[in-house]
C-alpha cells in the first residue's frame, strides 16, 4: 500500500486494511468501454488475517505494509465470491456486439411447462484477465485499472442439459402446495409455482432454485386480508380525567405467526417435487386504552332518557351497542356490526315495534340474501332490526360494515338484549 504504519498496533492495522479494502475499486476496459466496480463486490479481504500475517512476518512493530504489495513477504488474504465473479463476467461479456449466449429455461403458459432455448457461441471477456486484474487491485488495496481481452467462447451449458433441466423442473410443478387460512384452503396454481423458480447458472450448470421471497409474497397475500390491527378501548372521561364509563371495548388484533416456516416448507416441497399443505397460525396483538374527554352532564348521552327508562344506544362510529336505564349502563358496551357501503344503517331515534325469538331473514325474491332461523330479532324501523348473527366470526371496527343495514350482535349478547328490552324500547342510532 506504500503507507507508513510504524507504531500501529494490531487493531489499527486491521482498521487500515478494512478501510482500504472498502474504498478500493477496479476499472475494467473492454473495447474502449470502462466499467468500475468496488473490489468488495467480488473479493472478500480478511483484514484480521492480513494484519496478523503482517505482524508475524515483520516482527513487532512493522515499519511498512509494503511487504503485502511490493515484496510479497506478506500477501493480502482474500477470497473470491464466485457468484459475483461469474455475474461480472456475464455483465461485461453482454456488452459485446456478438457475445456468447447461454441457454435459458422459461415458463410456457400455453404448454403448461418449462421450455429450453438454446444458447450460441460468441465473444466473451477472458476470465483469466479479470482474475489477474483483481489480484493486482487487491494486492495494492487501491484503485486499479486494467484492460480485458476478448476471446471466442462457447456456452458453458449444452442445449441438451438445458432441455433436461426444463423437463425436470416441469415435473416439480406436479407437487400440490396448499395453505389453509381460517379453514379455507388455497392451492397454488401451476403458473404461480412456475413463477417461483429461477434458473441461474452455477459452476457451469443450470440449477433450478425456488425463490423464497416470491413464495413468501404469495403466502403473505393470503393472510393480508385476515390480519387485523388492534382497536383500542376508549374510556369516556371528564375534564379532570375521571373515568365516567367504558365507551368502547378494546379489540385485539392478530398477525400471522408462522409465515417464515410456511414459506420454507413450501419452497422445500416445490424444490423436491413433493406435495404438502400448511396452515397459518395466528398471534394476538394486544390493544391499549385511550381516554376521550366528554361533558360530565347528561348532554354526553345521545338520548335524554327519563329516570329508569330503557333505551339502546347504537354508536355507528365506535361500532358499539350499550343498553341503559336512564343514564345507568345495564348492559355493554358490546361490539357490533352494522350496514356496509350501499346498505348503510339509518340514523335517528326509533322504538322497537316487532320482536321474534327467531325468523328467516331475506329468503324472498326481493332480497339478495337468505339467512334461516336468525335469533333474537327486534325491529325498530321498517326492516332494520337488532338480531343475533351466528354466521359472523368477528365484530367491531375492522369488520363492522358487513350487514345489509341491520345491527348484527353476538348471539349471547343478542339474547340478553332481547330478554331485557320490550316493545316500545327506544333505539338511538348515530355516528
Amino acid at each position: 500500500m506504500g503507507q507508513d504504519v510504524s507504531g500501529m498496533d494490531r487493531q489499527t492495522l486491521i482498521a487500515l486494511v478494512s478501510q482500504r479494502a472498502a474504498s478500493a475499486s477496479l476499472t475494467l476496459n473492454v473495447k474502449g468501454t470502462s466499467t468500475t466496480v468496488p473490489i468488495s463486490q467480488i473479493a472478500r479481504v480478511d483484514a484480521q488475517a492480513t494484519a496478523e500475517a503482517a505482524v508475524s512476518g515483520a516482527g513487532s512493530p512493522m515499519a511498512h505494509l509494503r511487504g503485502i504489495v511490493r515484496k510479497r513477504e506478506v500477501t493480502v488474504r482474500y477470497t473470491i465470491d464466485e457468484e459475483a465473479r461469474a455475474a461480472l463476467v456475464s455483465q461485461l461479456s453482454s456488452t459485446l456486439h456478438d457475445h456468447a449466449v447461454e441457454p435459458t429455461v422459461a415458463w410456457d403458459e400455453d404448454g403448461g411447462g418449462f421450455t429450453a432455448s438454446p444458447g450460441r457461441s460468441g465473444d466473451g471477456i477472458d476470465p483469466d484477465d479479470l482474475d489477474s486484474a483483481l489480484d493486482a487491485a487487491v494486492r495494492k488495496l487501491s484503485d486499479h485499472t486494467a484492460p480485458l481481452s476478448i476471446r471466442r467462447t462457447e456456452p458453458t451449458v449444452s442445449a441438451e442439459e438445458a432441455s433436461e433441466v426444463a423437463r425436470s423442473a416441469t415435473a416439480l410443478l406436479d407437487a400440490e402446495l396448499s395453505v389453509t387460512v381460517d379453514a379455507a384452503a388455497h392451492t397454488a396454481t401451476r403458473a404461480q409455482k412456475a413463477s417461483w423458480i429461477d434458473f441461474p447458472i452455477k459452476e457451469d450448470r443450470i440449477v433450478p432454485m425456488v425463490s423464497q421471497d416470491r413464495v413468501k409474497a404469495w403466502v403473505s397475500s393470503l393472510t393480508a386480508e385476515a390480519e387485523r390491527s388492534p382497536v383500542n378501548a376508549i374510556n369516556d372521561v371528564d375534564s379532570s380525567g375521571t373515568v365516567l364509563q367504558l365507551a368502547r371495548p378494546g379489540k385485539a388484533g392478530r398477525r400471522a405467526g408462522n409465515i417464515e416456516e410456511v414459506t420454507a416448507a413450501l419452497a422445500q416441497g416445490l424444490g423436491q417435487g413433493r406435495s404438502l399443505g400448511q396452515e397459518i397460525s395466528w398471534n394476538e396483538v394486544p390493544h391499549s386504552t385511550e381516554n376521550r374527554v366528554v361533558p360530565s352532564g347528561p348532554e354526553r348521552f345521545a338520548y335524554q332518557a327519563k329516570e329508569g327508562e330503557k333505551w339502546i344506544d347504537v354508536n355507528l362510529t365506535d361500532s358499539t351497542l350499550t343498553a341503559y336505564e336512564g343514564q345507568k349502563v345495564v348492559y355493554g358496551p358490546i361490539l357490533i356490526n352494522h350496514g356496509g357501503v350501499g346498505h348503510e344503517t339509518v340514523t335517528g331515534t326509533y322504538k322497537i315495534y316487532l320482536r321474534h325469538r327467531a325468523q328467516d331473514m331475506g329468503c324472498t325474491p326481493e332480497w339478495p340474501y337468505c339467512e334461516r332461523g336468525v335469533p333474537w330479532v327486534s325491529y325498530w324501523h321498517k326492516s332494520y332490526a337488532l338480531h343475533g348473527a351466528p354466521w359472523v366470526k368477528e365484530f367491531g371496527i375492522g369488520t363492522d360494515e358487513s350487514s345489509h343495514g341491520c345491527i348484527n350482535i353476538p348471539v349471547a349478547d343478542a339474547q340478553a338484549i332481547w330478554q331485557w328490552s320490550e316493545i316500545g324500547t327506544t333505539v338511538v342510532t348515530h355516528y
